[in-house]
């Protein structure tokens, strides 16, 4: 009973009823209803299907962020972000310690004033090879001398340029910027070191000056029977068959007897002491054996270098290797974040993110376009059922043309009838 007394309530239904009321113009009636009905729930089933695929693009702000905010907000929103700093630059030295650490030589007693002069009080011959090793550690001192200057220079010069962003930067850009400047400062010492050093051999060698230790040149005579007088003249040595006029020099092993093959590992004797002390390597002063055969009369206690100290040159290095890298073996950069972002200070910071609906904003949303969608399909069909109602005439006219759209549509939904 109660079923069919719902069927009928079904079949009846009407949601544009007026005061015709012919059975033909009822039937229509009840037909533009179910289109009503059937339209409203795709239009309901339309909304909710946007609403939960169609993303949402937000747009935020959060003002004075700390430096955990901003670094979360940075990993999170990294494409989007941007932070307007309070400066433009900032210093380096505000928020960057660099330490260095030179070679371990350069804090060694070898270049220390006692070990030379120890060298010196030993009273050797001129002649004798040893007599030159104090002019090498002197040289191999000035060289660290250099070496640490030259890098207080880049140091202040690295921390008084500024890194330059209207925006703030995330960390690791800071990171990656201030090695970068940290390192090109660094090549330009170099570079600049180089070509000092450069320039002062070749000023030396091509105007033949004199070494005071007469390791190129000495006075002499020269055996010459056509000449009327015996003058001294000043004499380049020669060097296996090498003259020291020659421009690039004679370098040769050094050997501590003449009489001897017996060569000092990576000790290098050439024209001038400079360019010998370049070419050598610090390699016999690493072994004890070595170092005794060199220093057999030495009473200063020494300790030896170790090639465990060494974290980026080797035992063979030479001394031209070193200088070139000024004297670096290792730096430590610490690059303090928090104090580049208390220096930033932004005051706010703009993010945009897409967002989806959850399930509750979807039914929210159905839910309010409820009345307007009602609104809007109640005045579609109101129109809709006036055509369909139109007078007799005008169907009969109508019945002989194709059909339309909407004819069609109520032949195909008079097919679906309750009964």
């Amino acid at each position: 009973m109660r079923n069919r007394r719902l069927k009928k309530a079904i079949v009846e239904l009407n949601f544009f009823q007026s005061n015709i009321t012919d059975e033909q113009t009822i039937r229509r009636q009840r037909y533009a209803t179910r289109i009503y009905i059937i339209l409203y729930v795709l239009t309901v089933f339309g909304i909710g299907l946007f609403a939960a695929f169609s993303p949402q693009l937000i747009n935020d702000v959060i003002y004075f962020p700390t430096n955990l905010q901003f670094n979360k907000l940075m990993r999170k929103y990294s494409t989007t972000i941007q932070c307007l700093c309070s400066k433009i630059g900032i210093a380096y030295e505000t928020f960057v310690h660099v330490d260095v650490q030179f070679h371990q030589v350069c804090s060694s007693r070898f270049v220390q004033k006692t070990w030379i002069d120890s060298i010196m009080q030993q009273q050797y011959q001129q002649s004798n090879i040893r007599y030159h090793l104090a002019y090498f550690w002197q040289i191999i001192a000035d060289f660290c001398h250099i070496s640490n200057q030259t890098w207080i220079d880049v140091i202040i010069n690295f921390g008084q340029s500024y890194i330059l962003s209207p925006m703030a930067l995330n960390e690791q850009v800071v990171q990656s910027q201030t090695k970068m400047a940290l390192y090109n400062s660094i090549s330009l010492a170099k570079t600049i070191l180089k070509r000092d050093l450069l320039v002062i051999q070749r000023t030396t060698i091509e105007n033949q000056f004199i070494s005071g230790l007469t390791t190129n040149f000495y006075l002499g005579y020269l055996s010459n029977i056509s000449q009327s007088s015996h003058d001294p003249q000043m004499i380049p040595r020669i060097y296996n068959n090498c003259s020291c006029l020659n421009r690039h020099g004679c370098p040769h092993p050094l050997v501590i007897n003449t009489n001897s093959n017996n060569s000092i590992p990576g000790m290098i004797a050439d024209c001038y002491m400079t360019d010998a002390t370049l070419r050598s390597t610090l390699e016999c002063y690493y072994n004890s054996t070595c170092f005794s055969q060199l220093h057999e009369q030495s009473n200063v206690e020494v300790e030896l270098l170790s090639s465990k100290a060494n974290k980026y040159f080797l035992t063979n290095s030479t001394v031209q290797m070193l200088i070139d890298d000024i004297m670096i073996d290792d730096l430590n950069i610490k690059i303090l974040f928090e104090l580049f972002y208390q220096q930033c200070r932004p005051a706010r910071c703009f993010y945009s993110y897409t967002k989806y609906f959850s399930l509750i904003d979807i039914i929210t949303t159905i839910i309010g376009m409820f009345g307007p969608s009602a609104f809007i399909l109640k005045l579609l069909m109101h129109f809709i059922v006036k055509f369909l109602l139109r007078d007799k005439s005008q169907e009969t006219n109508t019945s002989e043309r194709p059909l339309g759209m909407i004819i069609r549509l109520y032949q195909y939904l008079g097919k679906f009838r309750f009964t």
